[in-house]
């Protein structure tokens, strides 16, 4: 008799010790679950698979929750993106083109290495067709929004660079209104008109320079907000499109924003040149090479003769590269919450989330340990305007909370039976 049969009639039965345990004949109404492993195994299989459990477990919690994740992501480097930004302008203000163009080929390039690796490693997602046509008037209304702004938010505060960015929202609207026929509830064109009104508020109460602000710089900075908003309404329509290719809008967008936006960005160079002695060509490419040395050494250029009201600003070159890292840093976060927010909602999610920006943007302006030598404090009509424009934004997304509920319709269904 061998040991099985022996263990079986010696009245002991199975134990779990023994090495055939898991063969020995289990009733039905025995599961496995009840019956158990045997007792040498079972720690090990525990131990082993408590690390796998544990990371499916996390990242089932990730894909569960990605798009909140990703909202709250959004935001909070939507801060911190224009916080920095800011800060940048304010360290290469005189090279403010040079800085926009150095962002513009980071990006390029940045896109292009994703674009050659995925054409290798998913040839066939890289095979999915795309209307690149479609990007030419969006790219060329960014160019023309991104060179306004960029000229209007050197002498701009942070403070009122916020304030002035809200008056896109009525842009929007309109643009979208006309070129994508969205309807809009009512609410929201009173919301838009009171952003407008206390954005002409602040801007009437600011002296021509005042604080860091010059009057002609925030008509510029506010004069960017229609291309931009053209832009935004085109963007929207592609991101809509059956033909929309994430990774091929990314590179194609900003590869044309650099082929269409380089003479802009020449003649914008020659116009601002900072050594009008020295001619269009050679003042160019003085304010090039001077432009690169402040953004990525920290080096002063401009140090004598400088600094007074007729006079052109002095340098503030130090530091400059770490807000250049800073800055590149959010701004990838913020495209990559920015996709996944787009692949699993729509864009007036993200336009919404935008509107999250002025309060938080406003508080961390006034805070130095946040925007460092960039920071202003808050004065009385910067409250009003505050509140004002939080209070329009309210009442903007109680119109928009209307117009996508429908409309309630009691006597839909005949209250009293057609026969008795």
């Amino acid at each position: 008799m061998n040991n099985r049969s022996a263990s079986a009639d010696d009245g002991r039965g199975a134990r779990p010790s023994d090495s055939w345990y898991d063969e020995y004949y289990r009733g039905p109404f025995l599961a496995d679950d009840l019956y158990g492993a045997s007792d040498d195994r079972t720690p090990e299989m525990r131990i082993a698979s408590a690390p796998r459990t544990c990371m499916r477990t996390v990242f089932d919690a990730l894909g569960r929750h990605k798009l909140l994740i990703a909202c709250f992501v959004y935001v909070l480097m939507d801060i911190f993106t224009t916080v920095h930004y800011k800060r940048l302008m304010d360290h290469t203000g005189n090279y403010a083109m040079v800085t926009m163009e150095v962002l513009v080929l980071f990006f390029m390039f940045l896109f292009g290495l994703l674009y050659w690796a995925f054409s290798y490693l998913s040839p066939a997602y890289m095979a999915h067709p795309f209307n690149y046509r479609q990007l030419i008037p969006m790219s060329l209304f960014d160019i023309v929004g991104t060179m306004l702004s960029t000229i209007g938010s050197v002498e701009t505060s942070g403070i009122v660079l916020v304030m002035l960015s809200q008056i896109s929202i009525p842009l929007t609207i309109i643009t979208c209104k006309m070129l994508l026929g969205r309807a809009y509830h009512w609410y929201q064109y009173i919301g838009s008109f009171l952003i407008v009104l206390f954005v002409v508020i602040k801007e009437l109460t600011v002296p021509m320079t005042a604080g860091g602000n010059n009057l002609m710089a925030n008509l510029i900075y506010m004069a960017s907000c229609l291309p931009d908003s053209v832009a935004s309404a085109l963007r929207s329509g592609i991101y809509l499109s059956e033909s929309f290719h994430l990774l091929k809008y990314q590179f194609s967008s900003i590869t044309l924003q650099f082929i269409l936006g380089f003479p802009l960005f020449a003649f914008t160079l020659a116009m601002r040149r900072t050594r009008m002695d020295l001619g269009i060509l050679a003042g160019s490419f003085h304010d090039l090479r001077s432009g690169l040395a402040c953004l990525f050494l920290g080096s002063n250029t401009i140090v004598d003769n400088c600094g007074a009201a007729d006079q052109i600003s002095c340098d503030s070159c130090e530091g400059s590269f770490k807000v250049l890292m800073i800055y590149l840093l959010c701004n990838i976060i913020i495209r990559v919450a920015y996709i996944v927010i787009m692949m699993n909602a729509t864009v007036t999610l993200v336009f919404l989330l935008g509107t999250l920006k002025l309060p938080l943007c406003s508080i961390a302006f006034s805070m130095e340990s946040i925007s460092g030598d960039s920071a202003t404090a808050f004065e009385i009509i910067d409250v009003v305007c505050f509140v004002g424009i939080m209070a329009s934004l309210g009442i903007y997304a109680m119109g928009r909370k209307l117009l996508a509920t429908p409309p309630e319709s009691p006597l839909e269904e005949p209250m009293l039976p057609d026969k008795e």
